[in-house]
């Protein structure tokens, strides 16, 4: 419908332009309700252009067979600023045809900038939904498509309190349900000020009801090939319900199109509730579908980096219903600092190319790309079924080359499946490299943390590395300074558990070059009657040579069961697996490997693991470790944690200033500890102390300070308990205050003095007697007299003429010390 409740026409001079519609309420009238509340159209060569719409409350724009809008700005239009609006519908809306419903649309023009509007709820308060139901009916938020000669801007709009349901299947790109969706142009996204697409805590803000198979709601969507900055938005308590056994697909960010250049940055998808975003019930749904955090399908150039993906749920248990936190299929592809947490999926896939869930996907054939510095945790398969699921923390394939995954930290992954076959385990794995670099080429893979097993009973196949690659001549893999830790104890079953595995869990594996030095293959997997191994070629078949060369692994720590350290065609202890693989001859095994967490945190506690300290070799192509602290050059350590050894805290002075009504204590020290806690501690006789307070502090060479509020009367004595971040601890001298004198307070002022006079500012509730000292810089005493103090504030000069230049202390004291001044002559 080419009007609306406000109509900006066209003109053939200037353009309508420079309008401004403010703080109006644009709603219904008694015939009825508009196609749509606000529409535009200019004339070309005369654009309409630097209107705003600011503050309006816009609703029940609506029409139950003819597409609809809040604000519409056709063709010929440009530089818009649309803000603080709210768009709403008071009452439930019914559709009798097929169409897409949206709040905002702008379809042509550039450098728009649309921010902080408000589009959901019954009213204005944002209580009620915002209800759309009927024959097809879809449902887009805003939707842009600019140009790419100024960038558009999107900042701090909220999509949310909505509840949809249509017959449609709403597939891609667009969707059944699109929070945003851009189709052209260079567009800013939450780079100011973050987006909302439902809410960042709690469940069912948006809720999604199709009633056709593999349906799709998407939250961010850029489907273009310009430029585009995604950050700081929040997508979450999104519910997918399909009616009856249906599912659905969600994409919380995708990117489509050709030659794009995007960047995803901090951005939170899935709030901070279980299952903020969740496709189906479980126990009802059984359809397919896919539940995505980030997804890349645009042949240009993705950066992925410091995003927090959590707690998305699929509870579909079809063959074809998977998870992936973040997936790229094509393009240049950078994916670094993001972290994953807390993501589920009942299906049953056994497929070992497809996965049931993964944390991070590349599929992309494009050379170089990059995965670092990730975090992955409490990645769950929970279907039950006597099946094989399979489950990765990082899953790289399709021919790619180049590929480093390096300094990525991965576990707690659990997989509840209880199949038997040996040849199709369950599995959950860190990182699984498949297909790639076909015809020559390169895999690196360095500085990786993971820990698996820990707590999980379950008959799985915990794999640190899987190296599943098809036959590839020529093909090279690099596999450096990886630390990996398998745990916990199987309740029953017979399903092995690996470090490192180079095979498929068949006899027709044959592998690529490998290169696997300075890593830490820690298995102390047990129970169940499977064997647990630290490393394998192959399993339960003939162990393949090709591309093993002699000493293909060395320097590494192979910590298993003695009778299981290897496999090479059958089970290897580690002096049969040197001889058998003519490798390792300069490995350990059996030695003692001492982590912070070994569930969680592979860096290895300072001062106690000697046994892989210094006994790696060098390498050129990795000179930093997992935290990028340069590694030694002639002696580093194995495993991802170069480790340093801690100085002891050095107290390089710790003293005290009694204050009015307080003591202050003050300190500096001087440590190449990460962190340390100080407890101060205090006493009456010197002797029994107890806590006064603590500083916990993680930077140091500076001065720490402490306000004892409330000292006891008389003597008071303080000290330092330091207790590092090893668990180390250790004692300060100790200092004493004198409290008998109630809230005195001395000060000099200046502290440099040049005429022989220095000024003692004095705070006293009573009238007293003192006595003061002069100290040199040797700690002799040069000067002493008492003085006598009235009540009240007070300036005491002291005649200092006599003074060499040079720094001085004057001490004041009563029963004890009171206070030391520094001064300076000149």
């Amino acid at each position: 419908t080419v009007s609306g409740t406000i109509f900006f026409a066209g003109s053939s001079t200037t353009g309508n332009s420079n309008n401004n519609i403010r703080n109006n309420q644009i709603a219904d009238a008694t015939t009825g309700t508009p196609a749509n509340a606000i529409y535009a159209a200019g004339t070309a060569g005369q654009e309409n252009v630097n209107n705003t719409i600011s503050g309006n409350l816009i609703y029940n724009y609506f029409q139950p067979a003819v597409i609809s809008a809040g604000i519409l700005l056709a063709a010929n239009n440009s530089g818009w600023t649309i803000d603080n609006n709210k768009l709403y519908q008071t009452t439930a809306r019914v559709f009798t045809v097929g169409l897409i419903h949206r709040g905002i649309q702008i379809t042509g023009g550039d450098g728009y900038t649309v921010s902080g509007n408000v589009i959901g709820a019954a009213d204005e308060t944002g209580a009620g939904l915002y209800q759309l139901s009927g024959t097809g009916v879809r449902f887009t938020g805003i939707e842009l498509t600019a140009g790419i000669l100024s960038p558009s801007s999107l900042q701090g709009n909220r999509i949310a309190n909505l509840q949809l349901s249509s017959s449609s299947g709403g597939g891609a790109p667009q969707g059944i349900f699109s929070g945003i969706y851009i189709a052209g142009g260079n567009v800013n996204v939450g780079t100011v000020t973050g987006n909302v697409i439902g809410a960042g805590t709690g469940n069912g803000s948006i809720t999604i009801i199709p009633s056709a198979a593999s349906s799709v709601v998407t939250g961010i969507t850029y489907n273009s090939t310009g430029i585009a900055d995604i950050r700081n938005n929040i997508v979450g308590a999104i519910d997918l319900v399909p009616t009856g056994v249906l599912s659905g697909n969600v994409f919380a960010v995708q990117v489509l199109g050709a030659g794009a250049t995007v960047s995803i940055q901090n951005n939170t998808l899935g709030g901070n509730s279980a299952n903020s975003i969740g496709v189906g019930v479980k126990g009802t749904t059984t359809g397919n579908g896919i539940i995505r955090g980030i997804f890349t399908n645009n042949n240009g150039t993705m950066n992925i980096s410091n995003n927090l993906i959590q707690n998305l749920t699929h509870n579909s248990n079809n063959v074809l219903a998977l998870f992936r936190a973040i997936e790229c299929q094509v393009g240049t592809v950078t994916i670094t600092g993001n972290t994953i947490n807390n993501i589920a999926a009942e299906g049953v896939s056994v497929n070992t190319a497809t996965h049931e869930g993964i944390g991070i996907l590349v599929s992309t054939a494009v050379p170089n790309i990059v995965i670092d510095s990730n975090t992955i945790s409490n990645l769950s398969l929970t279907n039950t079924g006597a099946i094989g699921t399979i489950l990765s923390g990082i899953y790289i394939g399709s021919l790619n080359t180049g590929a480093r995954i390096t300094r990525n930290k991965l576990f707690g992954f659990s997989n509840a499946a209880t199949g038997v076959s040996i040849t199709a385990p369950p599995v959950a794995s860190g990182i699984y490299l498949r297909d790639v670099a076909a015809g020559g080429g390169e895999l690196f893979v360095a500085n990786n943390m993971i820990a698996l097993g820990s707590t999980q009973t379950t008959n799985t196949s915990f794999i640190g590395i899987w190296n599943q690659v098809n036959p590839a001549l020529g093909y090279n893999e690099r596999i450096y300074y990886n630390t990996i830790n398998i745990d916990g104890a199987a309740g029953t079953g017979a399903q092995p558990s690996f470090a490192f595995y180079r095979g498929n869990f068949t006899a027709t594996f044959t592998g690529p070059t490998v290169d696997i030095k300075n890593n830490i293959f820690s298995n102390n997997r047990t129970g169940g009657t499977g064997f647990h191994y630290a490393i394998a070629n192959s399993y339960g078949a003939a162990a393949s040579g090709s591309g093993w060369s002699s000493n293909a692994s060395n320097y590494n720590v192979l910590n298993a069961s003695a009778a299981t350290v290897g496999y090479w065609s059958t089970n290897q202890s580690f002096a049969d697996w040197k001889e058998s693989s003519l490798s390792d001859n300069n490995s350990l095994s059996a030695v003692a490997v001492t982590f912070v967490n070994p569930a969680s945190n592979l860096h290895l506690v300072a001062n106690v693991n000697g046994a892989v300290d210094g006994k790696a070799t060098p390498l050129a192509a990795v000179t930093t470790d997992f935290d990028t602290e340069t590694r030694d050059v002639l002696t580093p350590d194995m495993g991802a944690d170069e480790i340093f050894t801690v100085v002891p805290v050095r107290i390089e002075f710790f003293r005290g200033q009694k204050q009015v009504g307080k003591n202050l204590l003050e300190w500096k020290v001087n440590s190449s500890s990460t962190s340390v806690q100080f407890i101060i501690e205090r006493s009456r006789d010197g002797i029994s102390f107890a806590t006064a307070g603590n500083v916990t502090a993680s930077l140091f060479t500076r001065i720490f300070s402490f306000y004892d509020v409330a000292p006891a009367a008389g003597l008071n004595y303080y000290r330092l308990k330091i207790v590092e971040d090893d668990g180390t601890v250790s004692y300060s001298a100790i200092i004493s205050f004198v409290s008998d004198v109630k809230n005195l307070d001395v000060s000099i002022r200046p502290n440099v003095i040049s005429n022989g006079t220095a000024n003692l500012f004095i705070q006293s509730e009573k009238a007293t007697q003192l006595s003061l000292k002069v100290v040199d810089a040797s700690g002799k005493i040069i000067g002493k007299k008492t003085m006598n103090i009235a009540s009240g504030t007070g300036i005491y000069p002291i005649n200092i003429s006599a003074l060499a230049k040079g720094v001085y202390y004057i001490s004041i004291s009563d029963i004890g010390i009171i206070n030391t001044q520094q001064i300076v002559v000149e």
